[in-house]
């Protein structure tokens, strides 16, 4: 959600967003697509992806969702901050809408802060 969000309201050509996890999921919960549909949020090739070294190296900052993950992989200097979201995975629309909503407004300081 959070890549999604992000790139679809970047302006910045030098900023993108990549969301990766420790545990991804094999496929997009159902659920978190119909909330980006709903927001005419095109995901296009986007999916699950698991952390490598590889993303790490090619990033300036890391944001954590919350979702109890480690960060013990993630170099001290490239650590933001903590979105403090709840994870989106076996959870109904409304918990999900809301999820987003709550994420939309965490990151929109972000997406000011690049596009200005």
């Amino acid at each position: 959600m959070a890549e999604a969000w992000f790139n679809a309201h970047n302006r910045n050509p030098a900023v993108r967003a990549v969301s990766a996890g420790t545990e991804p999921a094999t496929e997009i919960n159902p659920e978190v697509r119909r909330v980006l549909e709903e927001h005419h949020i095109a995901i296009g090739g986007l999916g699950p992806k698991m952390l490598t070294a590889e993303i790490l190296n090619g990033v300036s900052g890391v944001y954590t969702m919350g979702c109890n993950v480690s960060t013990d992989d993630v170099p001290p200097a490239k650590l933001r901050g903590d979105l403090g979201i709840d994870d989106p995975h076996r959870q109904d629309r409304a918990a999900v809408r809301h999820i987003f909503d709550t994420l939309k407004q965490r990151l929109e300081p972000l997406l000011e802060h690049f596009n200005s």
